[in-house]
Order: structure tokens, then sequence, then C-alpha cells
């Protein structure tokens, strides 16, 4: 997982614009923190498909977290 993280933070990402990066529920938690978001949940429940976690990374290197609604179809939750 350390490894996935190292790569996409050292040049893979783009500079501008977004990355979407999908794994294994059991693994979101750990990759999100490896990527920087240190107050990202420690558990992604299974049950729950509706969810984007956003890091959003400012250019002194700090990271802010995001938990959002996807609210792509119907019975998403909202908020």
């Amino acid at each position: 997982m350390d490894r996935v993280a190292a790569h996409l933070r050292h040049g893979h990402v783009p500079v501008e614009g977004a990355a979407l990066i999908a794994w294994r529920h059991d693994a979101i938690p750990q990759l999100a923190r490896a990527l920087g978001a240190r107050n990202a949940p420690s558990k992604w429940p299974e049950h729950v498909f509706d969810r984007v976690w956003r890091l959003l990374y400012s250019a002194d290197g700090a990271v802010r977290f995001a938990d959002l609604a996807q609210s792509l179809l119907p019975g998403d939750a909202s908020s």
C-alpha cells in the first residue's frame, strides 16, 4: 500500500485536475492515510457504495480530507 501511495504522491498524480482511485473497501482507509489523509476514518463499511473520499493537496503539502455523497443513483445518500 505504501508503495502505491508513494507512486501516486511523487509525480504520478496530476498537478491540476483530478485522479480517481478505486480500491477494495478494506484497503481504502489505509491508502487514504498513506496519501496523507490523517483524519480519514479507519474503516469503510462493506455495504456502503455511494461515498467518495476527496483529498485536496495544497502547495505546502497539507491534505484536506472530505467524505462526500456521490448522489448518482436513486437511493444514494444525499449528504
